[in-house]
């Protein structure tokens, strides 16, 4: 019952209309964040890379004492090094090319709400004034739009290919290192729970006790 209460209040019906009506809005830039999503896979899968083409270089001056196959690994690291730099330029020339289309379309929908005169069409989805609306909540959305879902999928994909290659070099700590993140996970979630208990009855408290020096002031 109370995981049914915590995901009714993460999210609710309010919430769905309004990322649905944010999708409805900006759906003609799906396909930049999409080409995003991708740019940050494979930029996420390439700073991986980044070790085990550091240890190949390593090991062939060290192990192998192969000075052709350090010139050879080394040049597949500023080849990694130059394709990450080329998504790098390419990603935020998208993601600034997207953001500022989305401003343009999410202003000129409220501003043809406006001038329809219809408020609730904005109120249902905005909060604040109209300039508010205007500026900041646009801005918002707009970022949003653009930038979560690639990070989110920047830093899965990371995770997993840096465990995929954790695993590759030594699976027994792989193992200790997934329970141990297991373990620090469960016990913040614990101790997160606990502050806000902690949280909501110290600001009570602040409450009460400032209405009851309200009340003996007047």
């Amino acid at each position: 019952m109370k995981s049914e209460i915590k995901f009714k209040n993460v999210f609710n019906k309010g919430d769905i209309k309004t990322i649905k009506w944010i999708y409805n809005v900006c759906k003609s830039e799906k396909y930049k964040v999409l080409f995003l999503i991708i740019v940050e896979s494979i930029s996420a899968i390439i700073t991986v890379s980044f070790a085990k083409l550091s240890k190949d270089i390593i090991n062939a001056a060290t192990i192998d004492k192969s000075f052709d196959l350090v010139i050879k690994n080394s040049l597949y690291f500023v080849l990694a090094i130059s394709i990450q730099l080329a998504l790098y330029v390419a990603e935020r020339s998208t993601t600034e090319r997207c953001r500022c289309k989305l401003e343009w379309i999410l202003k000129q929908h409220t501003l043809e709400s406006s001038i329809r005169k219809d408020y609730s069409a904005i109120s249902k989805i905005h909060t604040g004034e109209l300039q508010n609306r205007m500026f900041n909540d646009v801005t918002v959305i707009a970022d949003g739009f653009t930038t979560i879902l690639p990070n989110v999928v920047y830093f899965v994909v990371k995770l997993i290919a840096a465990f995929a290659y954790l695993i590759i070099i030594d699976k027994i700590f792989a193992v200790i290192f997934l329970v141990g993140g297991f373990a620090v996970f469960f016990c913040t979630h614990l101790f997160c729970a606990g502050n806000r208990r902690q949280n909501t009855l110290v600001h009570s408290g602040s409450a009460h006790k400032y209405a009851c020096y309200k009340e003996f002031c007047s």
